[in-house]
């Protein structure tokens, strides 16, 4: 059995991603590939698979907001509605 989630990070990945720039999820390990200062979106690599998320640090829950090159296939981006400002609740 694999214990993992979808569409989201844990808290303790996000916070050894933040402190170290790598976290290994479900025996995978992420590495951060973006020098950007800014924290509130991260992009990182599975080297291994070559699979690619960025992740949103700054949502209450770690938020994959995209998943590119999955070998299985299961890619997607998360889209926000125009008429919906960031950070209001629908």
């Amino acid at each position: 059995m694999v214990d993992g989630t979808f569409a989201f990070i844990s808290d303790r990945a996000l916070a050894e991603l933040k402190k170290n720039g790598a976290f290994t999820y479900d025996g995978i390990l992420w590495q951060r590939i973006d020098d950007s200062a800014d924290d509130s979106i991260i992009h990182v690599k599975a080297p291994a698979t070559g699979t690619e998320m960025w992740i949103d640090a700054e949502s209450p829950l770690p938020l994959v907001l995209e998943l590119r090159n999955n070998p299985f296939g299961i890619e997607w981006r998360v889209k926000t509605p125009p008429n919906l400002p960031k950070g209001e609740e629908s």
